[in-house]
């Protein structure tokens, strides 16, 4: 994101959560942590974060050049890390000479922050994308219920 962008997106983030402040109780740090995220935005590797249903989420990244033995996914508290990396080639590979590089095969590291209630139930890789399958677990304790009036 240009600087331009960042400036507009910041001024319009702003009036939503002045918005929702009004109706909104207990989400301060939601809006917190998005915004830190937004502000170390970083592209690589591209990744899409997609909504199948009220309760199932899937995280794909495209990892073009990467084998599954060369990622690795972690669940720590409410954080999920996906890293990578790759080994340099080796001089028996088929290539002689590389002429030009426009597949990205540099080591990353991308952390996303979960809710409570959000669980990793699989993960596959096919044709070059990792899908991290997600479902929001809520215990009956937490589900709505209704209040009797005396």
């Amino acid at each position: 994101m240009t600087r331009t962008n960042l400036n507009r997106f910041d001024q319009a983030f702003q009036e939503i959560v002045g918005d929702m402040a009004k109706s909104v109780i207990g989400f301060d740090r939601v809006f917190d942590g998005f915004r830190s995220a937004i502000g170390t935005y970083d592209s690589y590797p591209p990744y899409n974060v997609e909504k199948l249903s009220a309760d199932e989420y899937r995280v794909t990244i495209a990892l073009a050049g990467f084998k599954k033995s060369d990622i690795e996914i972690t669940k720590v508290l409410n954080w999920l890390t996906i890293s990578g990396s790759v080994e340099e080639a080796t001089e028996d590979t088929e290539v002689t000479e590389l002429l030009h590089q426009g597949i990205a095969r540099r080591a990353f590291e991308r952390k996303v922050q979960l809710a409570e209630d959000i669980e990793v139930t699989a993960a596959s890789m096919k044709d070059g994308l990792l899908a991290i399958e997600l479902v929001r677990v809520v215990p009956a304790e937490k589900k709505a219920k209704t209040i009797k009036i005396k």
